[in-house]
């Protein structure tokens, strides 16, 4: 779970402090995604050249009893999506970038329920498996006309089945809250986090890819980017590629005696089906 609020789902992992990685990572974003990435773990930035090219916005379901936030990715003809944990189905309305809009679920990846909140997709239970976190909706016509449009911006591509590949670089683009308060995360915008493709763990659905970042400092410096896109850069086409949702991230630890170590911290990203 990954609002911008506390969740049994997602562990808070240790912090790590800066090293020469950073400063190469740094220079990376410079390149605009053109160059290796080093291993990780990866920084954390505002901002990456050309990055703009690829529209995220800031979703809100008004019905949370918490104040909370996520992010979505408009993905063409009007549908947008997102991850599922966000938004409470049935749903007919949402605030996307502060505007109240009609909305109509196109496609789920599983069912929401509240049990959800609780971990359910984490551990297993009920639909658990964390591939079906995704929600596609629709926004339908506003109320008294006019209101801005939700396209995927120009210079940008959304391909769910892209092939990934080890090592490649990824950036996770959207509304992480950095412990910050709503009206914060509106003016300063969406985030990049840089990192790179790694193997997934054997029990990861095929339709989940791993990403190693910098874990958080704390349990929800990534909350509200939940529902971001993954984008790499396609170097033949000149362009971004949205090929996923940030869904969360998750880690193993193991302990022998009074020895406690973490064996993998990653990030998950969610590859819904790009039809419907």
């Amino acid at each position: 779970m990954c609002m911008s609020k506390p969740s049994p789902s997602t562990k808070m992992p240790r912090p790590v402090s800066t090293s020469l990685y950073t400063a190469l990572l740094m220079s990376v974003f410079r390149l605009a995604g053109c160059a290796d990435l080093p291993v990780q773990p990866a920084s954390v930035v505002n901002a990456a050249p050309r990055t703009d090219s690829v529209r995220v916005c800031l979703l809100i379901d008004p019905r949370w009893e918490l104040p909370g936030w996520g992010t979505c990715v408009p993905i063409g003809n009007g549908v947008i999506a997102t991850s599922l944990h966000l938004v409470q189905t049935p749903v007919s309305s949402l605030s996307i970038d502060g505007q109240t809009v009609p909305v109509e679920v196109v496609a789920a990846g599983g069912v929401w329920h509240s049990k959800n909140l609780d971990g359910a997709i984490a551990h297993g239970d009920d639909w658990g498996d964390v591939s079906k976190d995704w929600l596609k909706f629709k926004v339908g016509k506003y109320a008294g006309g006019g209101g801005q449009s939700f396209e995927p911006a120009p210079g940008s591509m959304i391909d769910f089945d892209r092939p990934l590949h080890i090592g490649e670089p990824i950036y996770l683009i959207g509304f992480a809250s950095y412990d910050l308060e709503l009206e914060d995360i509106k003016h300063r915008g969406p985030s990049v986090i840089a990192g790179r493709v790694t193997q997934a763990p054997k029990n990861w659905n095929g339709r989940i890819a791993a990403v190693a970042v910098e874990p958080p400092l704390t349990h929800d410096q990534y909350g509200g980017l939940s529902g971001g896109a993954a984008v790499v850069y396609d170097q033949e086409t000149n362009q971004w590629v949205v090929v996923g949702l940030f869904r969360g991230n998750r880690e193993r630890r193991n302990r022998f005696g009074p020895f406690e170590w973490t064996e993998w911290n990653l990030t998950q990203v969610v590859r819904p089906p790009m039809h419907p």
